[in-house]
């Protein structure tokens, strides 16, 4: 069948965009032109290709858009439109299907929730690869201190299909090291909560001054380690400590509600209620954050959060059933 120069050679379709190349093909089955079809097949098949090349996510969704709809309308009603374009229309499905699964994997939000997860395991492992470059299996295993993961779920099969690990073969040995998403999420949610041996020395260097009663000078070291660690929970956790020493009721609610809304692990919470109660100061951080909340006859929702802490403080003391209704006030409806 004769191709028309201006319109249905590769050469005029290679100028058009995904969506009327889409368009060229619904024209292609209503007039069923065979020849016409296969070419824009063809120019499809290699702007994917190509797409995937330049890791263009951006074209990739909208090539996810057209070919949704473009195959809804082929198989409308459960029947195809024409039976000598199935071949093609099965090609695209294919195309569709890959092309969903790298965005999913290609999707922050889904490499954070996959680490959530795993729970302790999963920042552990992600920081642990980071730090190392690339390890095996059994090395990461060994490190972690653990001879295997739940059997409940595949970790590193999760990792792997949510982009945040890849693994490689060489040999025997199959090597594991951070994905694209593996390192996004270690910069955005791990590296920042992470605490250096020099700022780890200052924190406590901070807690030595507290412990001496000289809190104007903590307070200035912890202003310095704010801009040095800007984000760091336990600093924000002593500045607000220092705010209810001043009776400064406000401040120490926003330091502790932003500690809260960073979600630092269990280990280190724990880690720091034992440093605080070996300088004596665990019962006054008790006493605050149940003063910060208990100004009114109701609880504030405006930092109703932090007796999230309350909650983790009885599981440190050992009371899991105050625990548990400290945790539940954290987010229930006040009455």
């Amino acid at each position: 069948m004769a191709h028309e120069k201006d319109d249905s050679s590769s050469l005029g379709f290679l100028i058009l965009g995904v969506n009327d190349l889409l368009k060229k093909a619904k024209h292609a089955i209503e007039s069923k032109n065979i020849d016409r079809l296969h070419d824009i097949g063809i120019i499809v098949e290699r702007y994917f290709c190509k797409k995937i090349a330049n890791h263009d996510l951006d074209a990739l969704c909208y090539l996810n858009d057209y070919l949704v709809d473009f195959l809804a309308w082929f198989e409308w009603g459960g029947n195809p439109r024409w039976s000598e374009a199935e071949a093609i229309a099965t090609r695209w499905k294919t195309i569709l299907e890959l092309t969903q699964q790298i965005l999913q994997t290609e999707s922050p939000l889904k490499a954070y929730n996959v680490m959530k997860s795993a729970k302790q395991y999963g920042k552990l492992l992600i920081s642990l690869i980071y730090n190392r470059k690339v390890m095996t299996h059994d090395e990461i295993l060994n490190a972690l201190g653990i001879s295997n993961f739940p059997e409940d779920f595949n970790l590193f099969t999760e990792f792997e299909n949510a982009g945040i690990i890849i693994t490689e073969t060489d040999g025997e040995k199959t090597w594991i090291s951070l994905g694209k998403q593996g390192v996004a999420v270690y910069h955005k949610d791990i590296a920042p909560f992470e605490i250096s041996p020099e700022v780890g020395m200052d924190v406590i260097t901070a807690l030595k001054e507290i412990e001496k009663k000289r809190f104007t000078v903590a307070h200035e070291k912890l202003k310095e380690l704010a801009i040095k660690s800007p984000g760091n929970p336990f600093v924000l956790c002593l500045q607000g400590l220092l705010a209810i020493k001043k009776g400064d009721l406000d401040n120490a609610g926003r330091y502790w509600i932003d500690m809260f809304y960073l979600e630092p692990d269990r280990i280190r919470v724990f880690m720091f209620f034992y440093l605080l109660d070996k300088i004596g100061e665990l019962d006054e951080f008790k006493r605050g954050i149940k003063t910060i909340n208990l100004q009114k006859d109701y609880i504030s929702r405006q930092v109703q959060p932090t007796m999230r802490l309350l909650g983790l403080l009885a599981e440190y003391e050992g009371k899991p059933d105050r625990a548990r209704d400290y945790h539940q006030l954290s987010y229930s409806e006040n009455r």
